[in-house]
């Protein structure tokens, strides 16, 4: 017999890693575009602002989601 938990740990990954997934992509480009694009920041400060700011996004929304 399997614990409960165990059950639902094949959905609660699945659910994790696309939302992770998601959010980085999508707001990786995103912040690049906006930051690179019209900030006129460096590519490399850039990305490491995009970086931060999606972990902190990451974070929230799994918090959210409850995974």
């Amino acid at each position: 017999m399997q614990p409960s938990w165990c059950k639902s740990l094949p959905a609660r990954l699945l659910r994790f890693n696309l939302t992770n997934g998601e959010v980085s992509i999508v707001g990786n480009l995103a912040l690049m575009k906006v930051l690179v694009g019209p900030g006129h920041v460096n590519y490399l400060i850039a990305n490491g602002i995009a970086i931060a700011l999606c972990s902190l996004v990451n974070f929230a929304v799994s918090e959210a989601v409850g995974v």
